[in-house]
């Protein structure tokens, strides 16, 4: 009679037992189920909410806010220590690394290359000196064979702390600044960290910053060409004002031809006293900076690339449109190409050779004011017009369908 009880106690005991692992699991199961459900309905509204972006913001306002978007929604909190530094285990060197929409599945890697239309430039530097990039690679298209030996495509960093350089403006690229000695000097001059625009402007943002389309050869992906210098400054300048920088030129007499160079400081100087180490908004490049990143830089010097013959090649065909290959008489064909389409140079910038002259902020000379110059060539000519150590000349105020431009911002 007692050992029965007992056995039938037993049996009560491991039953309740087996009934309270049961809830548990399904408790668990639906648990799992629902949070399921919520990640879902979650991924689903981060899609939309970045669609929406898409839909409503420029691609300079959507770069700002997706970089917030990923801030809130990717976990980086063993990454960085504070807004300023980013902490780094084990990576790998490379000048940019690229992202995506924040509701991919994102994961560490040493991702070679990703596409970056749809992304941000994501730098890190160690005192903006060493440019150092963390990636993050969607997992369908990681590229095994470099992950795998990763040795053998980027040189490894070790741990340290980072500071973080990230660009808050879509197809702007980082260039680090250097000294270097330039075809029409005799001396070593330096050039100061900048931002060099990707691509030349083109006629789509040209018409959204100006609200007219100048160009001869419509299209607007294509270069916008038939701009004075004159018209470069006010685009500049309308294109700081709405992203809320300080203007770099002041234009209120360009009626007469009369310009002046607005400092952070609020000082207004004259062109011959301006420090444009002191200006953070659009403008055009001096031609000591074309020449540096048209020759690709400091990265070209340590890969000892520097002294190509066009902007990123030895072999034109590779890098631009000239006369060679897109000047015919065909009135449909002939003209400008649509940029983006050849190989980048050393610092991942998009035709500096060929395609349309690039304006220049300088003077032809002390005596000529009124000319302004020229680098890079166009599709009207020929090689020899589109290395990059070609100048060219032309006054300010003219227009020529040749003739378009790429903006810089002083970091």
């Amino acid at each position: 009679m007692f050992v029965y009880l007992y056995t039938n106690k037993i049996l009560l005991w491991f039953t309740v037992a087996l009934l309270f692992i049961g809830m548990i699991t399904v408790t668990i199961i639906l648990y799992m189920f629902v949070l399921s459900i919520i990640e879902k309905k979650r991924d689903k509204k981060r899609e939309k909410e970045i669609e929406n972006l898409k839909n409503t913001l420029s691609p300079y306002e959507f770069e700002s806010t997706q970089l917030n978007a990923i801030n809130k929604y990717f976990n980086f909190e063993e990454y960085i220590y504070s807004e300023d530094y980013v902490k780094v285990t084990k990576t790998f060197k490379d000048y940019y690394g690229f992202t995506h929409f924040v509701g991919e599945k994102w994961y560490f890697s040493c991702a070679y290359f990703l596409p970056y239309e749809d992304g941000y430039t994501l730098y890190i530097s160690k005192n903006k000196i060493d440019i150092n990039a963390i990636y993050l690679q969607n997992r369908e298209e990681t590229q095994k064979n470099i992950c795998s030996n990763p040795e053998e495509y980027f040189e490894i960093i070790e741990q340290g702390r980072f500071k973080r350089y990230i660009s808050k403006f879509k197809n702007m690229i980082f260039v680090k600044g250097g000294k270097y000695k330039a075809s029409f000097t005799d001396v070593k001059q330096e050039v100061f960290d900048i931002e060099v625009s990707k691509y030349l402007v083109t006629q789509d943002l040209w018409q959204e910053i100006m609200g007219n389309n100048p160009s001869y050869f419509k299209g607007n992906k294509k270069p916008v060409e038939c701009i004075s210098w004159w018209d470069c400054l006010e685009f500049c300048n309308k294109l700081s004002e709405k992203y809320n920088l300080k203007p770099v030129y002041d234009l209120s007499q360009k009626d007469k031809e009369i310009f002046k160079i607005i400092h952070l400081d609020g000082e207004i100087v004259e062109e011959s006293k301006s420090n444009f180490k002191n200006t953070e908004g659009f403008r055009l490049p001096t031609e000591l900076e074309w020449e540096w990143f048209a020759s690709g830089g400091q990265k070209a010097i340590d890969e000892k690339t520097f002294n190509c013959k066009y902007s990123g090649s030895n072999k034109i065909d590779e890098v631009a449109w000239y006369a060679k290959n897109f000047c015919c008489e065909d009135e449909e064909t002939k003209g400008t190409h649509i940029v983006g389409i050849k190989k980048v140079n050393q610092l991942g910038l998009y035709g500096c050779t060929g395609n349309v002259w690039e304006w220049c902020f300088d003077i032809k000379s002390s005596i000529e004011k009124e000319s302004r110059r020229l680098r890079g060539g166009s599709w009207y000519n020929a090689n020899f017009d589109c290395t990059v150590l070609g100048r060219f000349f032309n006054e300010a105020k003219n227009l020529n369908y040749s003739i378009g431009f790429r903006i810089v911002r002083t970091i």
